[in-house]
């Protein structure tokens, strides 16, 4: 084990808002994992571990439409700031200071190139959030000191060819002046944010000002949520959001912690609640990836985005900890048509090789690999376009349901989407199987929230309630005998139980 610095120490004990540092949590190194959050007690499912506000944050590199500098929001208008021309949704742009006491002032000398073509060139767009960072360094020492606790990994990015980023340095260096950082001190802050930064998924819609929240290190703001039908045409974006602390804790696909990045309204504040116990002693640790993606696709991401492979227990065993949400069907048993067909696992020892658990032929790892890309490219089309209909979805689930097994997370993903598209869709009801088990859900999520933010419990004791009644008036019509109907019976026995238990917190 490796000593941290003391004033290292003392800079990031200083972001949790909670205090907790040194007496819930605290920070070890080591050569394998770094910099790493273990536990100084033993603490509780759903417990408030650290909170903690933004060094900085921009514009992810993945949003392929005009955005707001400010709120970072869809643009469908082409609307330039009037002192320096970039993107802005208007002057009353409830984040209108982010963008002005970071880069308006400097990059309004260029203005005259950002529209040579006519249109705005979105790929400036990805070089904002290095932009408000390098300028740190003259305009507030300080976040531009915290920033530098975090880790870079410079030599790392730089074996895997990550000196691609030169179109980055020539174009804040030479086309926008920005010259107070050298070359190396520019590929250390991209690095860094490679290495460190977390993406927020900003919902479409307008917002509107509320009273300042408190202080950031980029100014003051905070919006209230859009209202539906307020952003017609308009569609999701992200942000690049950097957190000091945050970015202290290590990776499983088993994690024992859960990161909620809270709305602009919060100042996006980062929250770390324990998803079930954690002993004292043990490690903090969340998920870096999706956890419906299957080992093969979190092992690629995590190597290409992170620089490394995971080896927790879930990556280890061929069936995810019972999960199944990598299994695949084994396509000489359907070929055959072996009923029901067997499965394709990996070796605990070795990944190489995939045995079907019925006929025992094997695979190899490229074929798996290929197919699980396969599929997972398309679900990613879907997903990421806003124009994905039901049946479409519908049609992906007929075609790979015949070879994936029915908990195969590739599956899941689009079945969770589906369950936000039925009832809200004209001509696809809510199934009253879905609204049930909402209900559920629901009414767990209630009860844990309750030791913790009584308003948020009740409202989803409340709206548990209210789908367990509107479940029980569409089963109530399924044919007697069958499974729905027996869920019907057991609601309904279990009702005033229910309507009981929420009326007593209200």
């Amino acid at each position: 084990m490796e000593a941290i610095p003391e004033k290292e120490l003392k800079i990031i004990y200083s972001q949790d808002k909670t205090g907790q540092g040194g007496i819930t949590w605290d920070l070890e190194k080591n050569n394998i994992y770094g910099r790493y959050m273990v536990a100084l007690r033993d603490i509780n499912p759903g417990e408030l571990i650290f909170q903690e506000v933004p060094l900085v944050f921009g514009p992810s590199v993945y949003n392929p439409v005009l955005i707001c500098l400010g709120c970072t929001r869809h643009m469908i208008d082409d609307v330039g700031c009037v002192k320096c021309g970039w993107p802005l949704c208007s002057e009353k742009c409830p984040l209108l200071s982010v963008h002005r006491t970071a880069e308006c002032t400097h990059l309004a000398k260029y203005s005259g190139e950002l529209r040579e073509s006519g249109e705005f060139d979105l790929n400036l767009l990805n070089s904002i959030l290095y932009i408000r960072i390098i300028l740190l360094k003259n305009c507030n020492k300080d976040a531009w000191n915290r920033f530098h606790v975090l880790d870079s990994m410079l030599e790392a990015w730089k074996e895997t060819g990550f000196e691609d980023e030169n179109e980055n340095i020539k174009l804040i260096r030479d086309k926008f002046g920005i010259k107070i950082c050298s070359e190396e001190e520019v590929l250390t802050v991209i690095s860094t944010c490679s290495t460190n930064a977390f993406s927020k998924y900003l919902e479409p819609g307008l917002i509107t000002s509320e009273p300042d929240k408190g202080p950031g290190l980029l100014g003051t703001t905070a919006l209230v949520s859009p209202r539906p039908g307020e952003a017609p045409g308009r569609v999701g974006t992200k942000a690049r959001v950097m957190f000091l602390l945050s970015s202290m804790m290590s990776h499983s696909c088993f994690p024992n912690a859960e990161q909620t990045i809270g709305s602009q309204v919060d100042g996006m504040q980062f929250e770390l609640r324990a998803t079930r116990p954690i002993l004292k002693g043990e490690q903090i640790q969340i998920s870096y990836v999706d956890l419906l993606e299957p080992t093969l696709i979190r092992q690629y991401n995590l190597l290409k985005n992170k620089l490394f492979v995971c080896s927790c227990i879930r990556c280890m065993d061929p069936r995810e900890l019972g999960s199944n949400c990598g299994v695949v069907k084994c396509l000489s048993c359907i070929k055959q048509g072996t009923q029901p067909p067997g499965e394709l696992l990996s070796s605990t020892k070795d990944m190489c090789v995939w045995t079907c658990s019925r006929c025992g032929v094997n695979s190899s790892f490229t074929k798996v690999r290929n197919l699980m890309f396969k599929i997972n490219e398309e679900v990613q089309d879907l997903v990421n376009t806003p124009s994905t209909t039901i049946q479409e979805y519908e049609k992906f689930l007929g075609k790979y349901g015949k070879i994936l097994n029915p908990k195969n997370g590739l599956l899941l993903k689009s079945k969770y989407q589906l369950c936000g598209m039925y009832g809200r869709v004209p001509g696809y009801t809510l199934s009253g199987l879905i609204l049930y088990e909402l209900h559920a859900s629901l009414i767990l999520a209630g009860r844990t929230k309750l030791q913790t933010d009584r308003k948020a419990g009740v409202s989803d004791l409340k709206l548990g309630l209210k789908y367990l009644q509107e479940s029980l008036e569409i089963l109530k019509t399924e044919p007697r005998g069958t499974l729905s109907y027996k869920i019907y019976q057991g609601g309904q026995e279990s009702l005033s139980q229910v309507q009981q238990f929420v009326i007593s917190f209200l």
